[in-house]
């Protein structure tokens, strides 16, 4: 496939680079690859359909974490691509050197607060102190 040929699919052309930083950053990264993730943990983990159920609450929440493993994924490697080539669709230099080091420093906290389990044991005491 040409790569200089927008790509029609929201999906393809933020994976590729091809959307814009503002809308890579703010829409796909922020809102999509942040915020909504969040607010479905929290939503799942306020109604909480399997609470007699460790066994499918657990599957659940493995696979919810598992999505928005790929989401993150999908949404920083947009970003970084896009802001790779921001300077040459005439952005500046400053703006892409921020969301890259943005980008980083996401990944060090993701990582981090993956090793050490904070995440996903603030989510589970919720779900134990609910029902």
């Amino acid at each position: 496939m040409d790569h200089g040929t927008p790509t029609p699919s929201l999906f393809l052309s933020h994976w590729r680079g091809e959307t814009s930083l503002g809308i890579s950053y703010w829409l796909n990264g922020i809102l999509l690859g942040s915020l909504l993730p969040t607010l479905i943990l929290i939503g799942y983990s306020r109604i909480n359909p399997f609470r007699h159920s460790l066994r499918m609450n657990a599957c659940v929440i493995l696979i919810l974490f598992t999505l928005r493993l790929c989401l993150w994924i999908w949404t920083n490697v947009g970003v970084i691509r896009s802001a790779n080539r921001h300077t040459s669709r005439g952005g500046k230099l400053l703006e892409k050197r921020s969301v890259i080091h943005d980008a980083y420093f996401r990944a060090r906290y993701v990582f981090a607060s993956t090793i050490s389990g904070r995440s996903e044991s603030a989510l589970l005491q919720s779900n134990t102190s609910l029902s």
